[in-house]
């Protein structure tokens, strides 16, 4: 079911740049229609089909629903990822069930957004150094890197107009800011207070539960158990290390006494390197100028002069 008559905003990522802090600030409001858990499940059909014509029958419907709402919210990160190369379909499905939108998309101070998207690899138990886990995921990252390439596929359906680009840094450290701005283009008040959700590690943290999945993964090649059983107990085990590691308890203190902090070097392969500047940085420049005034972080991360 569409709720008419009131604003809709498409939110569609990036990973790591505080989409899990929006959704759940608009999963708590009572005057917003919010879809966000069937997103995914929703555009998995697509993976196994040539078109988008089998999902017109299809709902995506809200998990969160208001008797008087102000805006219907649709948000998912996997609409700037690539996923199977059918990122333009998704527009089009999306466009298909939602005529007329708004399009959110929160981008990142490139390095900083590379390390985050290791962290979180490594808290889903990931085993690579960090160089490793760049040149495993190459492809992936650039297509989400690459904010020339999602601002032509969504601005293709919904016009340029309508496509919002704000910085994450923005919603960090200036939410009133983030929240007037978006305010401003769709119209209604949706971002009051941000939940703090995902709480971030240290490096040596880091270092020991990529350690600890290791150590799992050997462990898993030599025991008796059901390969299934142990990659469940191994996802319950991470992720208990990690909610104890995010609260700061004796455990982390224990950690960043016993361990010396990883030495990670960053060695960015060139293709990549090149989407980051010309179609990342690049972009936020040709469009935004100073980008809020957060562009000379990006510049600095980058080794770039302005």
């Amino acid at each position: 079911m569409i709720f008419k008559n009131i604003p809709n905003l498409i939110h569609i990522g990036l990973h790591k740049t505080g989409s899990t802090a929006l959704q759940n600030a608009w999963s708590a409001r009572q005057d917003i229609n919010l879809c966000w858990q069937n997103i995914s499940p929703f555009f998995e059909k697509i993976n196994n089909i040539d078109c988008c014509d089998g999902l017109e029958s299809t709902s995506l419907n809200f998990e969160h629903t208001a008797k008087k709402a102000k805006c219907n919210v649709y948000s998912s990160e996997v609409l700037s990822t690539c996923r199977l190369g059918k990122n333009d379909i998704y527009a089009q499905v999306l466009k298909n069930k939602v005529p007329q939108a708004i399009i959110l998309l929160v981008v990142r101070s490139p390095i900083s957004w590379l390390f985050s998207l290791y962290k979180q690899y490594i808290q889903e138990g990931g085993e690579k150094h960090f160089q490793g886990f760049i040149q495993a995921k190459e492809y992936d990252i650039s297509y989400s890197a690459s904010i020339n390439n999602l601002y032509n596929i969504w601005s293709y359906h919904y016009g340029e107009e309508n496509i919002l680009i704000l910085p994450f840094e923005m919603l960090k450290k200036e939410p009133e800011r983030f929240s007037l701005l978006l305010q401003q283009k769709i119209g209604v008040d949706i971002v009051n207070q941000l939940p703090n959700v995902n709480q971030s590690i240290s490096d040596t943290e880091l270092e020991f539960m990529r350690s600890v999945s290791s150590t799992l993964h050997h462990i898993e090649k030599h025991a008796e158990w059901s390969p299934l059983s142990f990659r469940r107990l191994k996802k319950e085990l991470l992720l208990l290390v990690r909610s104890e590691l995010q609260h700061k308890g004796s455990l982390s203190t224990f950690i960043n006494r016993a361990y010396n902090e990883p030495e990670i070097t960053l060695n960015i392969p060139d293709d990549l390197l090149l989407t980051l500047v010309n179609e990342h940085y690049g972009f936020l420049k040709r469009h935004y100028g100073s980008f809020y005034g957060y562009l000379n972080i990006y510049a600095n991360e980058l080794g770039i002069s302005e």
